[in-house]
């Protein structure tokens, strides 16, 4: 009986275990690349996006259904892209996401609240909500638009 009894709990500890939700993400590191090319196409789910290296948009979408962040040491380069993150949007230094558009909307965060947090430089950025979902700005944040600011809601949903 001791014995069946300590295989049941064994089985039930590892179902536990594999069953568990994991928080995934994507790391690129320093002196590595994510390199999306002209209509392309590159969605990372609900896994948050952890960007060390260069992020290489050619005309093509990154879409990151909940938070990313880019570190001191990050790049952003190419034209015309999109950067679309349904989470928090997060600089460890001065970022500036070059000629392309950054989209914060809504993601798979059961929360309706975003943060962009530190100094950033848009050509063009867009927030976006069907939820009334709120976009903070933390004290100490710095954000430069240099083209459009789009502010875009549900009808009858603040933004």
């Amino acid at each position: 009986m001791k014995q069946a009894f300590g295989r049941l709990l064994v089985g039930l500890t590892t179902a536990l275990v594999l069953c568990s939700p994991a928080a995934a993400q994507w790391v690129f590191p320093p002196g590595s690349s994510l390199d999306v090319p002209a209509g392309g196409q590159t969605d990372l789910g609900c896994s948050a996006l952890d960007m060390q290296g260069t992020l290489n948009l050619n005309g093509g979408t990154v879409t990151v259904d909940t938070d990313a962040t880019f570190s001191s040491g990050s790049n952003v380069t190419g034209s015309n892209g999109v950067i679309s993150v349904g989470g928090n949007l997060i600089s460890g230094g001065n970022i500036n996401t070059g000629n392309n558009t950054v989209v914060l909307r809504d993601g798979c965060d059961p929360g309706n609240t975003s943060q962009i947090s530190g100094n950033f430089v848009f050509q063009n950025l867009t927030l976006s909500s069907t939820t009334g979902r709120t976009f903070v700005l933390p004290a100490g944040t710095n954000i430069t638009v240099l083209g459009t600011l789009t502010v875009q809601g549900a009808p009858g949903q603040n933004v």
